[in-house]
C-alpha cells in the first residue's frame, strides 16, 4: 500500500487521519547506580551527584557501603547488631560487677576485640559483591584469626585460628577481662631473635652494639673471614648432621654429599670452594650443636638468660646461612635438586631461629622449586631406584614441612594432594642400603627409613582431620565433635611398628595419655631413641592443636558435655607431651638442643594455661596446673642453652601466678555460700531448703534464682558432699532451678552405718542423687568385709552397679565391682605417674579423709577408676575380704619368683590368704606359727612345710626363706627367724600393731636382708590380684554377719577378741 492510497482511503471514510505514534525513547543506562538509588531501586543517571540525590540534598556515592538486602538479610543484620549491643553492654557492666564482687567466674576465653568474631568477613556471603566472589559463586567463610607483631617491626602479620598466636590472643583478652588488668599479647611471646633482628644475618658485635642491645647491620656489610669455620670445625659440625637431622629429614644422600664435600677441597687444603648446600648444612648443625652445649646460661639471672645476643644458639651459623642465600640467588632461574635441598634446610634453620614468616617464605620457595623440578610426579620407570626414591623422600619431606608450617601458623596450604601423583617413599632394606647410609636394620622389616614413612602417614592423617575440621563453617557441632580427628589418628596409630615405640614403665602404653614414665633403653642408638620420641611427641602436639578449638570456644555460650570432653582430650595430650619432655630432658641428652621440641613444649604449655583458665575447677585442672610447673622446668633446662627458652620460662612463671590468682578468686566467690551450706548441714536446720526462714530470705532473697545464682549453687553442693569431686556436678541439669526448691532437691536416700564416739555403729541415711555426674558410679552393696584397720565405715566392699555418670566408660549397669582401702589420688605426682598411687601425698584413704560412707551401707558412690570388676570365679562373699586383705598379701608377693621360698609368719586373716597366693604362684611355702593347732589347715591351704616356733631353741627349714611375710600381730623372735633367712632376702611386715619393729641390726647388714614396707596394692596390682584369685579359686575363710547395727557391733566385738575365723563379712538384709 502506497502513502497516497492510504490518504485517499482515510478521506473516503470520512475520518480525519490520526497523527503517527512517536518512537519510544530508549532508556538511558548508567554504568553503576549510586548507593542510594540502588538500595531504593529507582532510576539513576550519570551525573554526580545524580538528580535524585541532588533533589533530596543527600550524599551521592558509589562506595558499595549501602548493601542491597532482602528482608531475611535485614533480620539477620538486626540480630547481629542486637548481639553486638549486648556484648558492648556486658563490657560496660563488667567493671561494675567486679567492683561489687557479685560476678561469677568466667569460663570462656573470649575472642580479642581486635579480631572479628565469627569469620574473617562478617558480611553474609549472599550480600557480598559478586565481583569479590571466586568464580561468581558463594564466597567461602573463614575461621577467626589475629593480626599480631611477631618480629622486630611493628608491622603486624596474620595468623589463623589453629596457631598458638591466636590462642595467646584469646588468653590475653580473657586475662584482661577476668583480672581487670591491662595485658599485652606481645608480652606473652618469648624474647626471640626475630624481635631484635630483621634477619638472622643482621647482627654483629663491636661498633654495632649499642647499650648491650643488638642493632641491625646493613645487608651489604662485608662478612669477616673470621666468622667462618676452620676445616676441623666444619668436620665436627657435619658429623652432627648424620646423627640428628639426617634421620629426621632424609633429603640428602650421605655418600654423595661426602663425595661432594671432598671435591670442594680438591684444589686447596686451606679454603674450600663455595657450596650453598654445605653452608646451609653447617648453619643448621651449628644452630643445633651450640644449643646442645650444657650450662651456657647457668649462673646468670633469669632476666640475663632471656636476653638474645650475638652469641645466642638460635642464630649460630648465620654467616653460613647468609652465604648460602647469596649463592642460591644465582640458581633461581635454573634450580637443581641441590637448590631444593637448600631451600628446605633454610626453612628449617629459620623456623628453629623463631623467624616464623621468613621460614614460611623459604618453605614457599621450596614448594615452587619442587614443582619446577617435577617432584610432584611419579619418577619415571627408567630412572634408577636410588635416585627415584630420593626424589620421593624430597617431595614428601617438603610436604611434611609445609603441612606443619601451615597448620602451625594457621595459613592456607601451598601443596595439595590433587596436584601430585608421587607415591610414598619406600622403607625396605634394599633402599635403606642404597641410600648411602650404614644404619643397621631394626628387625620386623623396620629400617632407619621406616620412621620417615610413618611420620609422613601421621601428617597425612592429621592434615585430613585438620582439613575436614577447618573447611567447615565454625559452629558448635564441628567444634564439639572430635570423631573425625580421633578416628583418623587412631587408624594411623594401629600401623606404627613396635620398633618405633618407646616402652613404658608399669605396663604403660606408648602414644597414650596415661603419663606413665618412659623406659629409656640404655643401649639403643641415639638416632633411634630420638626417632621414637619425636614421632610420639609430634603425635601429641598434633592432637593438642586439633582438639584445642574446643577450649572455651566462643560459639559455645553454655557448657557442653562433648565440648568439655574434647577439651580434656586436648589437655591430656598436652600433659602427656609435657611429662615426656620433662623426663627426657632432665634425665637424658636425647633432645638436648632440639629447637622444635622446645616449640612443641611452648605450644603445649600455652594450651594448658588456657585449659586451666577455662576449667578452673575441672577434673583435670590440678594435673594440668602441675604440668604447667613441669613446663617451666623444661624451659629452664632449654634456657641454659638459648635465650628464647629462658624468656619462655619467665613468661610461663608469670602466667602461672595469674592462673593461681584467677583460681583463688573463683574459689573466694563461692566461700560464703559454701560456709552457709556447711553451717546448715551441721546444725540440721532445713529452713534454707524449705525456703520459709527469715534468715534464708535475708541471705538469698526470693526463692527464685537467676542463672548466675544457679551456677553458684552447683559449687555449693559440690563442696558440701565430701564423697563427690566438685567437678562432677558440672553435668547436672539445673534447668528447673526456678521451680520449688524443696521439690527440686528432695532426693531419695539410702542407708549408711556411721561410727560414734562411744564406738557403737549407728544407722543413718544419706541422699542419693537423681542423676550421677562425672565418672561417679552408684553401687548397691551386696557384701562388705570387716578389716582390723576399719574405722567402722568399711573398706572391703562388693556390689552391683546400678547407675553410672556420663564420664564413666569402663563400667555399666549390672557389673559386679569391688573397692578397697584407697578412694582417690592426685594423678599427677611422681608416685601416681609410676603406678604407685597408694603412696600419693594427696591420696584419699579411710581414716585420713572426712568420708561419710563406705561399704557399710546399702549403697555407695565411687569413682570408676577406683572400682574393680569381680571375675566370674569369685562370689560376692569371697571377693569382699580380698579388697584389702587379699590386696595387702598379693602386693607383698607381687614380684616373687616361682622358685623362691616364701615364709608366712602367722595363720590368720592375712596369713591364710598369703599361703594360698604364694602356693598358687609356684613358690615353696613355709608356715611359721606358735603352735601346731593350725598345721593341718596350713597344709590344706597349700603350705609345703609347717614349723611351730613356741619353745623352740632353733628353727630348721628345708630351704632358706627368700621372702618372709609377717602377718601375726605379736612381734616375732628375730633370733630364731633371721638364721633361716637367705642372703639378700626380704622381710615384709604386714600386720598393723602400732608398735615399733625391733630387729637385730648386724644380721641385716651381714646378710643383706631388706625390711620392706608395703601398703595394700596399686590399682594395677589390685586387678591382677582379683583375676589371679578367680583363676586359681583362692577363697578366704569367712564368718557371716547381718549388716545391721547389732550385726556390725557383734562382728567388731568378736574381731577385737580375736575370735573371728578368719575374716568377717557383713551381708545386707
Amino acid at each position: 500500500m502506497t502513502p497516497s492510497s492510504t490518504v485517499s482511503s482515510a478521506s473516503a471514510s470520512g475520518k480525519s487521519p490520526s497523527p503517527p505514534r512517536p518512537r519510544q525513547k530508549k532508556r538511558s543506562q548508567v554504568a553503576r547506580a549510586c548507593d542510594w538509588c540502588r538500595v531504593h531501586r529507582i532510576k539513576c543517571d550519570n551525573d554526580h551527584p545524580c538528580s535524585n540525590c541532588k533533589s533530596r540534598g543527600g550524599q551521592c556515592g558509589n562506595s558499595g557501603t549501602m548493601k542491597s538486602t532482602t528482608l531475611p538479610h535485614a533480620y539477620r543484620e538486626i540480630e547481629r547488631l542486637r548481639q553486638r549491643v549486648q556484648e558492648l553492654e556486658l563490657e560496660l557492666e563488667l567493671p561494675k560487677e567486679r567492683k561489687a564482687d557479685n560476678d561469677k567466674p568466667v569460663h570462656q576465653l573470649n575472642t580479642p576485640p581486635s579480631v572479628p568474631p565469627g569469620t574473617s568477613d562478617e558480611r553474609d556471603p549472599e550480600t557480598r559483591d559478586p565481583d569479590l566472589q571466586l568464580g561468581g559463586g558463594r564466597a567461602k567463610r573463614f575461621w577467626e584469626g589475629i593480626y599480631i607483631s611477631t618480629a622486630r617491626s611493628p608491622q603486624k602479620t596474620w595468623y589463623g585460628s589453629s596457631s598458638v598466636f591466636y590462642f595467646i590472643g584469646r588468653i590475653n583478652a580473657f586475662l584482661t577481662s577476668a583480672l581487670q588488668e591491662t595485658h599485652s599479647a606481645h608480652r606473652m611471646l618469648p624474647n626471640s631473635a626475630s624481635f631484635l633482628l630483621d634477619v638472622p644475618t643482621t647482627v654483629s658485635g663491636g661498633d654495632h652494639s649499642q647499650g648491650g642491645r643488638l642493632v641491625a647491620v646493613p645487608t651489604d656489610d662485608p662478612v669477616n673471614a673470621g666468622d667462618y669455620l676452620t676445616p676441623t670445625q666444619e668436620e665436627y659440625f657435619l658429623d652432627l648432621f648424620w646423627q640428628s637431622y639426617y634421620t629426621s629429614f632424609p633429603i640428602l644422600d650421605e655418600l654423595e654429599f661426602k663425595e661432594h664435600y671432598q671435591s670442594l677441597w680438591a684444589t686447596s687444603d686451606k679454603e674450600r670452594k663455595p657450596s650453598a648446600l654445605v653452608d646451609i648444612v653447617l648453619a643448621v648443625c651449628m644452630q643445633y650443636g651450640m644449643a646442645r652445649l650444657p650450662g651456657v646460661g647457668r649462673g646468670l639471672s633469669a632476666a640475663s638468660r632471656a636476653n638474645v645476643n650475638d652469641n645466642d644458639a638460635t642464630i649460630a651459623g648465620r654467616w653460613h646461612y647468609r652465604r648460602c642465600q647469596t649463592l642460591l640467588s644465582c640458581e633461581m632461574e635454573s634450580p637443581t635438586i641441590s637448590t631444593l635441598q637448600c631451600h628446605i634446610l633454610c626453612s628449617i634453620y629459620l623456623c628453629c631461629g623463631s623467624f616464623q614468616n621468613m621460614a614460611d617464605n623459604a618453605c614457599s620457595l621450596a614448594v615452587r622449586t619442587a614443582y619446577m623440578l617435577g617432584l610432584h610426579l611419579e619418577p619415571p620407570q627408567t630412572m634408577p631406584r636410588r635416585e627415584g626414591e630420593m626424589r620421593k623422600r624430597l617431595w614428601w619431606t617438603l610436604y611434611i614441612l609445609e603441612t606443619k608450617m601451615s597448620m602451625k601458623l594457621g595459613r592456607p596450604f601451598l601443596l595439595h594432594d590433587s596436584s601430585t601423583t608421587c607415591s610414598l617413599p619406600a622403607d625396605d632394606r634394599e633402599i635403606a642400603m642404597l641410600s648411602g647410609s650404614s644404619f643397621a636394620p631394626l628387625g620386623e622389616n623396620v629400617t632407619w627409613l621406616t620412621w620417615n614413612l610413618h611420620n609422613t602417614k601421621l601428617m597425612l592423617a592429621a592434615r585430613a582431620a585438620y582439613t575436614v575440621f577447618y573447611d567447615n563453617v565454625p559452629n558448635t557441632s564441628n567444634v564439639c565433635n572430635p570423631q573425625s580427628i580421633t578416628e583418623r589418628l587412631e587408624a594411623w596409630l594401629k600401623g606404627v611398628p613396635k620398633a618405633l615405640k618407646t616402652k613404658r614403665q608399669n605396663n604403660g602404653a606408648p602414644f597414650s595419655t596415661d603419663r606413665s614414665p618412659l623406659e629409656i633403653e640404655q643401649f639403643t642408638p641415639l638416632w633411634l631413641q630420638r626417632q621414637r620420641l619425636l614421632l610420639e611427641l609430634m603425635y601429641h602436639n598434633l592432637c593438642t592443636n586439633l582438639y584445642r578449638p574446643s577450649i572455651s570456644c566462643a560459639l559455645a555460650r553454655a557448657p557442653h558435655p562433648l565440648t568439655d570432653r574434647t577439651a580434656m582430650k586436648c589437655a591430656a595430650h598436652a600433659m602427656a607431651l609435657t611429662h615426656m619432655m620433662h623426663q627426657v630432658l632432665l634425665s637424658t641428652s636425647i633432645l638436648a638442643g632440639w629447637h622444635e621440641a622446645f616449640q612443641w613444649q611452648w605450644n603445649a604449655a600455652m594450651t594448658l594455661v588456657g585449659f586451666v583458665l577455662a576449667y578452673p575447677e575441672g577434673a583435670s585442672t590440678l594435673a594440668a596446673r602441675s604440668a604447667i610447673d613441669l613446663s617451666v622446668a623444661v624451659f629452664e633446662n632449654f634456657g641454659n642453652s638459648f635465650a628464647v627458652a629462658a624468656s619462655a620460662a619467665n613468661i610461663m612463671s608469670d602466667l602461672s601466678a595469674k592462673v593461681d590468682l584467677f583460681i583463688e578468686q573463683s574459689q573466694e566467690k563461692q566461700g560464703v555460700a559454701m560456709q552457709l551450706a556447711t553451717n546448715c548441714e551441721e546444725s540440721g536446720d532445713d529452713s534454707l531448703i524449705n525456703g520459709n526462714s527469715t534468715t534464708a530470705q535475708a541471705v538469698d532473697g526470693p526463692s527464685s534464682f537467676d542463672d548466675e545464682t544457679a551456677a553458684e549453687i552447683t559449687g555449693v553442693l559440690a563442696q558440701s558432699i565430701d564423697i563427690f569431686a566438685a567437678e562432677t556436678y558440672n553435668d547436672f541439669d539445673w534447668s528447673g532451678i526456678n521451680s520449688n526448691f524443696s521439690d527440686r532437691f528432695t532426693m531419695p536416700s539410702y542407708t549408711v552405718f556411721k561410727g560414734q564416739e562411744n564406738g557403737i555403729p549407728k544407722k543413718n541415711t544419706t541422699s542419693k542423687p537423681d542423676q550421677l555426674a562425672g565418672d561417679s558410679v552408684l553401687v548397691k552393696v551386696t557384701a562388705a568385709g570387716l578389716c582390723g584397720t576399719d574405722m567402722v565405715l568399711g573398706h572391703e566392699g562388693v556390689g552391683v552397679v546400678e547407675a553410672v555418670g556420663p564420664h564413666c566408660h569402663s563400667l555399666k549397669k549390672g557389673d559386679r565391682v569391688g573397692w578397697g582401702y584407697q578412694v582417690d589420688s592426685c594423678g599427677h605426682c611422681i608416685e601416681c605417674l609410676q603406678g604407685a598411687e597408694t603412696f600419693c601425698p594427696e591420696r584419699a584413704l579411710y581414716g585420713e579423709k572426712n568420708l561419710d560412707q563406705g561399704s557399710f551401707a546399702s549403697h555407695a558412690i565411687w569413682r570408676d577408676s577406683f572400682l574393680y570388676k569381680i571375675p566370674e570365679g569369685l562370689s560376692d562373699v569371697d571377693a569382699a575380704p580380698l579388697q584389702c586383705g587379699g590386696a595387702t598379701t598379693f602386693s607383698a608377693l607381687h614380684n616373687v619368683q616361682p622358685s623362691d621360698t616364701v615364709g608366712i609368719l602367722g595363720v590368720g586373716g592375712l596369713g591364710h590368704l598369703a599361703i594360698q597366693f604364694a602356693a598358687k604362684m609356684g613358690c615353696r611355702v613355709v608356715v611359721l606359727s606358735g603352735s601346731d593347732s593350725k598345721r593341718a589347715e596350713a597344709i590344706r591351704l597349700g603350705a609345703h612345710e609347717f614349723i611351730a616356733t613356741k619353745g623352740a631353741a632353733e628353727l630348721k627349714v628345708s630351704w632358706p626363706l627368700n621372702r618372709l611375710l609377717v602377718t601375726a600381730a605379736a612381734p616375732p623372735n628375730w633370733d630364731l627367724i633371721l638364721p633361716i633367712m637367705a642372703p639378700r632376702s626380704a622381710i615384709y611386715p604386714l600386720s598393723v600393731s602400732g608398735g615399733n619393729l625391733e630387729i637385730p641390726y648386724m644380721s641385716l647388714i651381714l646378710q643383706g636382708i631388706t625390711v620392706q614396707g608395703s601398703l595394700v596394692a596399686s590399682r594395677h596390682q589390685h586387678r591382677q590380684m582379683l583375676d589371679f584369685a578367680g583363676l586359681h579359686k583362692i577363697k578366704p575363710i569367712v564368718e557371716k554377719f547381718p549388716m545391721t547395727e547389732e550385726g556390725i557391733k557383734q562382728a567388731i566385738d568378736k574381731l577385737e577378741r580375736n575370735e573371728v575365723y578368719y575374716r568377717a563379712v557383713l551381708i545386707p538384709e
